[in-house]
């Protein structure tokens, strides 16, 4: 969830105990939007992840679990492809398509101001409401809890998403390359798991070779950083006397 969100709730519950006259309501009110979009996306991924895995592996990877140990299997696999890292049931015997879901949930993460990984929930929220927004050919800014997204902050999503894509598919086409026995997917799941600093694996980490592992260690380290914070020690800033006539150029 992130620092501030814990800290942002345990002040809530202080002063709720407090000031047992005011009411909850009160207090829930006046949580902040940043607060609300990490509490929402973390119960909406929780939720989705946990239903899907239950149904896609009832009869697959958790085939040979009581129903009460599926559940509490599906909600495990789906909390800790946020970052955790741990597993009770081994990767690599989830269906393709589970795996699938599992570079979506790998590359969401957690919550900023923490030590998750991923490109963050409020990020994906953001980017998402954005997309609904500008489907829409709507002229205002975007909005979400009845505030307006600066497009500032739409902007900066935008950077990080593109960032983290490009270097999942470098990253992913070099080890590729130097490992043709390997399939795509376990491939991409090595290097999502390692951007996103969530520490899982379709058990072929051991079989890497020498530069398929720098290239994983290189992903960790990118991962651990922020994109924004590397692009901006490695670009320097340029000022431009004059601004430049709009080019028409047709997209989509």
């Amino acid at each position: 969830l992130g620092f501030s969100v814990w800290m942002e709730l345990s002040s809530i519950i202080h002063n709720k105990l407090s000031h047992r006259d005011i009411s909850l309501k009160f207090y829930l009110k006046r949580i902040s939007v940043h607060t609300k979009v990490v509490l929402l996306a973390t119960f909406l991924l929780l939720t989705t992840g946990s239903v899907f895995f239950l149904l896609q592996e009832y009869n697959g990877a958790l085939a040979g679990l009581s129903f009460t140990d599926k559940v509490m299997a599906s909600f495990f696999t789906s909390t800790t492809l946020r970052t955790a890292g741990f597993y009770t049931v081994s990767m690599s015997s989830f269906s393709p398509a589970s795996q699938f879901i599992m570079l979506i949930f790998m590359l969401i993460g957690g919550s900023p101001g923490g030590s998750a990984g991923g490109i963050k929930t409020t990020t994906f929220v953001v980017l998402i409401v954005a997309i609904i927004h500008y489907i829409r050919n709507e002229d205002s800014d975007a909005t979400i809890f009845k505030r307006t997204i600066p497009f500032g902050v739409v902007k900066q999503c935008l950077i990080i998403a593109a960032v983290y894509l490009n270097f999942i598919l470098i990253a992913t086409l070099f080890i590729l390359m130097n490992q043709p026995d390997l399939t795509l997917m376990q491939c991409m799941y090595e290097v999502i798991s390692a951007i996103a600093t969530v520490g899982l694996s379709l058990d072929v980490t051991p079989t890497l070779s020498l530069l398929s592992k720098i290239i994983i260690i290189c992903c960790m380290l990118f991962g651990r950083c922020s994109p924004l914070t590397i692009m901006a020690s490695l670009l320097t800033r340029t000022k431009r006397k004059g601004k430049y006539p709009q080019a028409d150029i047709l997209v989509g």
